[in-house]
């Protein structure tokens, strides 16, 4: 849970530079990399270093794990924002098997990153919209986050400051429970949540400025309407996301429009309303990847070689 420290990130690092932390060690492999005559296209490397127009929101597919021949459609449809200290991501299809549908990695000083990462037991699906999401599923469920987090309980909600970005959580049919380390991770808390309805969940606003601001702004302007197997947040901003569960793929409202999934298909695309700053894009199954960055253009191809 630290960057830096596995080979994959070493091996990025050498490539793309732009680590939030030093190597503590490095590995012998990476030799290899020095004395090999590649190196990524200056797109890729703008990319990877995120220098594109903050906020940004993507809205992205993924087939099933079978394999990418098949003529089947997507399996996830992904939501992706990017802010100044955060990276927010859910699937609408929810965590479940050996995917996560929901994470949250934040700017961290020390650990490079730190993370926000919702555990659900039972079947749950995600609406987000922008640097909001909606939760709802069955089972228990509970919150990773890191030991250094402060958090707060203010007039019905969860307020969780991290080094440089906040976190505002209201419950759906459920109750706050113990807050304890994390088994696997001595940098990490679990917090635990009681559901008191079959279906439960949460809503969260992500924000970044100062702490008490955010936390008077959103108690005195933000609301979570729950009707019966739907729940609405609307956030300090007015915008607002909607969630309607429905044991498969659910019904989501993005700021009062009905979502359609069928604008949905692309591996990677901005949203419908930013397309103009898109950074980068690949219709599913075309097979070529467009990458436009600070002015610096490159497409590559399964097919073809490097334009």
């Amino acid at each position: 849970m630290q960057v830096a420290t596995s080979s994959t990130s070493q091996y990025l690092g050498m490539y793309f530079g732009d680590s939030p932390v030093k190597f503590k060690s490095s590995n012998p492999d990476l030799v290899h990399l020095l004395l090999s005559s590649y190196r990524p296209p200056n797109a890729a490397v703008a990319i990877a270093r995120k220098q594109f127009t903050f906020p940004l929101e993507l809205l992205n597919s993924k087939p099933a794990y079978l394999n990418w021949r098949e003529d089947k459609p997507q399996q996830f449809h992904e939501t992706l924002y990017f802010g100044k200290t955060y990276q927010l991501g859910t699937l609408a299809e929810g965590t479940g098997g050996d995917w996560s549908g929901f994470k949250l990695l934040v700017d961290s000083s020390v650990r490079g990153v730190d993370y926000f990462i919702p555990s659900f037991i039972g079947h749950n699906s995600v609406a987000q919209y922008r640097n909001l999401a909606v939760c709802m599923g069955k089972g228990k469920f509970s919150f990773m986050l890191p030991k250094s987090a402060l958090v707060e309980h203010d007039r019905g909600w969860i307020f969780i400051k991290l080094e440089r970005t906040n976190l505002a959580i209201a419950l759906i049919n459920a109750e706050v429970g113990e807050l304890a380390p994390t088994e696997k991770y001595s940098d990490s808390l679990t917090l635990a949540i009681k559901p008191t309805a079959d279906i439960t969940g949460f809503a969260i606003d992500v924000g970044e400025g100062n702490y008490q601001s955010f936390k008077t702004l959103t108690v005195v302007n933000s609301r979570l309407k729950v009707k019966g197997q739907s729940a609405e947040y609307t956030s300090i901003m007015r915008n607002r996301v909607k969630l309607e569960y429905t044991g498969g793929t659910p019904k989501i409202w993005r700021n009062g429009k009905l979502h359609d999934f069928m604008v949905h298909r692309d591996v990677y695309r901005a949203d419908v309303s930013n397309l103009g700053k898109a950074p980068i894009y690949q219709a599913y199954k075309s097979g070529k990847l467009e990458v436009i960055v600070n002015g610096i253009k490159s497409s590559f191809s399964v097919l073809d070689t490097q334009k």
